[in-house]
């Protein structure tokens, strides 16, 4: 009797030993798959990048994407302050920590911060193999060539590493209910012969920089459906240099002016280049057809939700003259 007690004490021991190793074995394995769900990798321009989800110490260097996680009330750590967009400026508070300007990054800082994420646009494409030693570094920014596209691509692996998924949507919805609106009045000022010939244009001290389809401000032919007065300038970053002579001959309907020195924060030359007395008979100036754009939302934080509002209530000033 007691020989039996003893067997079966010892099978009862063996089995219970055998479930605590299921029991573990199950454990690791959904440990495993748990971590494997708490990252995502991201390809990007310069590489891939494996961020790990909701990160907590995130360094911003695109105003843009700062512009998209205050929309989905995510919260950064650090930003360049330098030069910051006015519609972002709670960003300026001391408790959001300064890492330089978009051009010079405090590289020390970020190092400090131990950051789990950093993110950055072309600005600082340069120094990307410095940046990712202090953390996962990924590069966003928008396609001229697919402004709308990119941007809403920007949003949605945003709302990934942040867990906005919903949130995203919901702001993607609006935007494209808002540029549908928007098309449907430039696409029937074409089908009614009534579409202004539009040309967009950086004014930087006195200089002049056109921009056609396809190019930095090519949003507003190719996705806002404008029709442009040249389709031959040069697709550079900076646009096609021209002069008053090419204003002149070429008699834009409708411009639309970025003056860089304001969005910098410098002197504004932009109203005094177009009302040059030279230009006086061009159809845009003649007209009143000359839209100042908001050089922060297109100059500064391109591809924000937000910003991308503000660009819409710029190219909107087009449509009541176009109206005339």
């Amino acid at each position: 009797m007691n020989l039996f007690k003893s067997f079966m004490s010892v099978l009862i021991i063996t089995a219970a030993l055998i479930l605590v190793g299921c029991n573990e074995n199950e454990d690791a394995k959904e440990t495993t798959q748990a971590s494997k769900k708490e990252s995502i990798t991201v390809t990007h321009r310069l590489g891939e990048t494996t961020v790990n989800l909701s990160p907590k110490n995130v360094v911003v260097f695109d105003y843009g994407v700062l512009d998209t996680l205050r929309a989905l009330n995510v919260n950064v750590k650090a930003l360049p302050k330098e030069p910051l967009p006015k519609y972002l400026s709670q960003f300026s508070d001391a408790k959001y920590i300064n890492v330089g300007s978009l051009k010079e990054p405090n590289l020390e800082e970020i190092s400090r911060l131990e950051p789990d994420l950093i993110i950055i646009s072309g600005r600082q494409a340069d120094i990307y193999p410095e940046l990712v030693k202090l953390g996962p570094t990924l590069l966003m920014g928008v396609d001229n060539k697919a402004y709308v596209s990119s941007m809403k691509e920007n949003m949605k692996i945003l709302g990934k590493i942040f867990q906005k998924e919903d949130e995203v949507t919901q702001l993607i919805d609006k935007l494209d209910k808002r540029i549908a609106d928007f098309k449907t009045i430039t696409e029937e000022n074409k089908q009614s012969g009534s579409s202004p010939k539009a040309l967009a244009m950086i004014v930087t001290e006195g200089n002049l920089n056109a921009f056609g389809p396809g190019s930095r401000f090519g949003l507003l032919y190719d996705e806002l459906g404008f029709t442009p007065v040249d389709n031959e300038l040069e697709i550079t970053n900076h646009g096609q240099k021209v002069t008053y002579e090419y204003l002149i001959e070429k008699n834009p309907d409708l411009v639309f002016v970025l003056d860089r020195g304001e969005a910098m924060g410098q002197s504004k030359t932009a109203e005094e280049i177009m009302s040059n007395q030279l230009l006086s008979n061009v159809n845009a100036v003649k007209n009143k057809q000359v839209i100042y754009l908001t050089g922060e939302a297109w100059y500064l934080s391109a591809g924000g939700y937000e910003g991308f509002q503000i660009i819409l209530d710029d190219a909107s000033k087009a449509l009541t003259y176009s109206e005339k």
